[in-house]
C-alpha cells in the first residue's frame, strides 16, 4: 500500500500509528482496494473474530471481505488502524452512531499485534478525534 496515500488521507495519528477512512480506501485505486481486502482476511482470523456478529466470520476471500465492508460501511464509519513501521493496516475501529451525540465503538486487532499497547493507543488517540472533530460526547463500548 502507497504510504503517502494513506498519509494524505489521514484522520489522525498517534507515535506509532495513523488511523484513516475506510471509505478512502475502499474507493481509491483498484489495488488500494485489492490490498485493503486482502489484509482484512489476514487479519480476521477465528481468534480475532470470536465474539464479533457473524457477518465478520469465516471471511476466506477477496467477495466475502468486499460484501463485509460494504455492509459495515453502510452503517458505520469504519478506520483502518496502520502500523508506520510496518507500513501496513494492523487493525480496525468502528463507530456506529446511536443518536446525535452518542456513539457504539468496536475494534478489532490483528493476532499478531495483541499485548503490544496499540489498543489503548489508537482509542485514546479516537477519544480526542471525536471531542474535536464531531458532535458525540458519549463512547459506549463492550468487551466480547
Amino acid at each position: 500500500m502507497d504510504k503517502s496515500f494513506i498519509y494524505k488521507q489521514h484522520l489522525f495519528k498517534t507515535s506509532r500509528l495513523v488511523i484513516s477512512d475506510v471509505r478512502l480506501l475502499y474507493q481509491a485505486q483498484p489495488d488500494e482496494k485489492v490490498n485493503l481486502l486482502s489484509r482484512t482476511i489476514t487479519l480476521l482470523s477465528p481468534k480475532v473474530t470470536k465474539s464479533l456478529p457473524p457477518y465478520f466470520q469465516k471471511i476466506l476471500t477477496l467477495e466475502n471481505a468486499d460484501d463485509l465492508f460494504k455492509q459495515v460501511i453502510s452503517e458505520s464509519r469504519c478506520f483502518a488502524v496502520h502500523q508506520t513501521e510496518l507500513n501496513t493496516i494492523i487493525g480496525f475501529i468502528l463507530i456506529y452512531e446511536l443518536e446525535e451525540e452518542a456513539a457504539h465503538i468496536g475494534y478489532l486487532l490483528g493476532e499478531d499485534y495483541w499485548g503490544q499497547g496499540y489498543a489503548s493507543e489508537f482509542l485514546n488517540a479516537l477519544i480526542v478525534w471525536c471531542k474535536e472533530n464531531t458532535k458525540i460526547s458519549t463512547l459506549f463500548a463492550g468487551v466480547g
